[in-house]
């Protein structure tokens, strides 16, 4: 999986709570903070669709016979997994 950086993934967290995909809870008052963010019902919606894009691109390679499924991989753990890495929850 490709890296992203802290301001990448902060901006695109912010995006998602914007667009009512993720809502987001802060804990303490000082630095450190922990922060946590969950999908809402809308977010949950999109869950299966966004968890079947890494296998349909991979399929949709392989029938084409494209040598992008070689450097593609789907995300083992499904967005669940995904999300945990960076100290959201995927609650469902």
């Amino acid at each position: 999986m490709p890296t992203v950086t802290e301001m990448t993934l902060s901006l695109q967290l912010k995006q998602l709570e914007e667009d009512g995909m993720v809502s987001r809870k802060v804990y303490g008052d000082k630095p450190p903070v922990k922060v946590i963010y969950s999908f809402t019902d809308l977010g949950k919606f999109f869950i299966p669709v966004l968890d079947a894009v890494p296998h349909g691109v991979i399929n949709f390679c392989k029938a084409r016979q494209s040598p992008l499924h070689k450097f593609t991989s789907p995300v083992s753990t499904g967005l669940d997994g995904l999300f945990r890495r960076y100290t959201i929850t995927a609650e469902k």
